[in-house]
């Protein structure tokens, strides 16, 4: 506290989004209320102004936040590409439930990502339903636009080889996946 007062940290942005300044008062037009932390990044130059941007969060309208204005989507793979794994501790990424003849894709892509997402072109990731003992046996294909889907907390596929006892595989990818068979406590994220 100095002077009695607390002291806050704000950034300046245009109306593209494009980070002006990062000061200690909000006497600008476009402005959000920040950490020290960023703060002190951006005034010592450990963040370079040019290289983020603030925009809006698309799950909650009318909050701001901060991100890179290039997304390097291959810095860190989540998921190696082949078999998604089998596993029911996820907490992020997308989740695939195999129920009896129809696919649950749950949405648990966290907000960076997803804002990156749905700023972007149209990105489909493609996804190959296989025999469970030999992935070599292709059964069917499907594909879901990234882009739409982070707006959605889930959907629904229906057909694709959901009646069988199959493994998914895909491309490396920076989202976490996971391939659930049946696990009602993963019925809906929005339950």
């Amino acid at each position: 506290m100095v002077g009695g007062k607390n002291l806050m940290y704000y950034i300046h942005y245009d109306s593209e989004g494009y980070i002006l300044s990062a000061a200690n008062h909000n006497n600008a037009p476009l402005w959000i209320e920040t950490s020290k932390e960023i703060y002190q990044d951006f005034i010592t130059g450990k963040k370079q102004f040019h290289e983020y941007k603030v925009i809006e969060d698309i799950r909650t309208k009318g909050k701001m936040q901060i991100i890179l204005v290039d997304f390097d989507e291959t810095a860190k793979n989540e998921h190696e590409s082949g078999a998604i794994q089998k596993n029911t501790n996820l907490t992020k990424g997308i989740v695939f439930i195999q129920k009896e003849n129809f696919w649950i894709v749950n949405n648990f892509i966290d907000d960076e990502t997803a804002t990156h997402l749905s700023i972007g072109d149209d990105y489909y990731k493609e996804y190959y339903v296989v025999d469970k003992k030999n992935r070599y046996i292709l059964l069917d294909t499907f594909r879901i636009n990234l882009k739409d889907f982070v707006l959605k907390d889930s959907i629904h596929l229906y057909g694709y080889c959901a009646d069988k006892e199959v493994s998914l595989v895909t491309h490396g990818s920076h989202i976490p996946h996971v391939h659930i068979t049946g696990d009602k406590n993963y019925e809906n994220k929005s339950s």
